[in-house]
């Protein structure tokens, strides 16, 4: 089982940003090459030729997805555990505070962006109808409750 500390919520925001830098990385790459003109392996893999620039650029963009695909695998068990923790710690009755930590630590935008502070406060004042200045103060009493559960 994978230990998760509180420290992970912001390293999962911190993997999204990684995986977002890292797709951004393959659009350049393949922005540079041209579809349809490489070969692949009996394994269906592409092999780099060292006369062949395009190539190379496809073997890179092979890599960079290996590393996306590990980085989603790490964020989703993360993210996973993170969930059962909050379930843990987080009074099952009090849905406020486990809908501010989902939006702001575990959630995604339909972009794939992470939800920033205005977007988290935005949707849980209307949604919960609740001021602002509450929103705060429920998410700093959530942080103090599951920095003092037991993992």
């Amino acid at each position: 089982m994978i230990d998760v500390r509180k420290a992970d919520l912001e390293y999962i925001r911190i993997l999204n940003q990684v995986i977002d830098g890292r797709l951004l990385r393959i659009a350049e790459l393949k922005s540079k090459a041209y579809p349809g003109a490489i070969a692949y392996d009996d394994s269906g893999a592409s092999k780099p030729s060292p006369s062949n620039k395009l190539e190379d650029i496809f073997c890179e963009i092979d890599e960079e997805e290996r590393r996306i695909n590990k980085l989603i695998d790490k964020r989703y068990a993360l993210k996973c555990q993170a969930i059962k923790e909050i379930q843990q710690a987080i009074d099952p009755d009090d849905m406020v505070m486990r809908h501010i930590l989902y939006l702001r630590y575990l959630s995604r935008k339909p972009d794939g962006a992470s939800f920033e502070w205005s977007d988290v406060a935005g949707y849980v004042k209307i949604y919960h109808n609740i001021q602002l200045k509450r929103i705060y103060q429920l998410h700093h009493d959530a942080v103090l409750i599951l920095s003092h559960h037991k993992m």
